[in-house]
């Protein structure tokens, strides 16, 4: 009877051993070192090319190819299990419960964007509310309407007051800068944003004001931002 609870004890030991040399494997092949960010992701439903998970609290459905506001990518996922993909290293889900790992915060941020009808689109977040951002090179600053700035409850009336030229003509609008402006595991504070009268643009437009602080580029239908931050 005593053999079999030392048995017992034994293979508990070493079965925690087993969990925490995977988990120590995950650190060091992260390199983390100093500065870290836990991040905690609890699978709540598993589907072909898609995973409903909870991030940090959250709830979220991934879809393939598109990056939540945290910089997690489903990179391929069925009923039996998936894998996700956060700041280039991989991780795979399944239905046995959370997963809770701590990944090294970059220097260089890196974001991947999969083209989508003609568009780079990713998600992010102003001020941290979620947003949808296109990607707009041409566009000196980020652009949105005001519309999208009464959901996201910013004060855009208090800025400068100006005059821009669209497609449609000239519009009224207002110069403001946002606290905080966030896309996949890049932010950047103080960011200058133009406001327009009217339902231009439809989507809000991630221009150069942002742009500036990565380095951009493009292959094969996927554009890549990392941060110069």
């Amino acid at each position: 009877m005593e053999r079999t609870r030392i048995t017992r004890s034994a293979l508990y030991i070493a079965s925690r051993l087993v969990q925490l040399r995977r988990r120590c494997l995950l650190v060091c092949l992260l390199g983390v070192c100093g500065n870290v960010w836990a991040l905690e992701i609890e699978v709540v439903g598993l589907f072909k090319n898609a995973a409903l998970v909870m991030i940090d609290g959250k709830q979220q459905l991934l879809k393939l190819g598109i990056q939540s506001p945290e910089g997690v990518e489903l990179i391929q996922a069925d009923s039996k299990g998936g894998i996700v993909e956060y700041n280039g290293d991989r991780i795979e889900l399944s239905l046995s419960g959370k997963i809770s790992t701590t990944f090294e915060k970059a220097i260089n941020s890196t974001v991947r964007i999969v083209e989508h009808n003609n568009q780079f689109q990713t998600p992010g977040s102003i001020n941290s509310r979620s947003v949808n951002f296109v990607i707009d090179t041409g566009a000196t600053t980020v652009a949105m309407n005001r519309n999208h700035a009464a959901a996201l409850g910013v004060d855009y009336q208090r800025g400068q007051v100006l005059s821009v030229e669209t497609a449609g003509g000239v519009v009224g609008g207002h110069r403001i800068q946002v606290d905080a402006m966030t896309v996949g595991g890049i932010s950047v504070s103080n960011v200058e944003v133009v406001v327009l009268e009217g339902g231009y643009p439809s989507d809000i437009l991630l221009g150069m004001s942002f742009l500036k602080y990565v380095e951009i580029q493009k292959s094969e239908g996927v554009m890549t931002l990392t941060s110069k931050l």
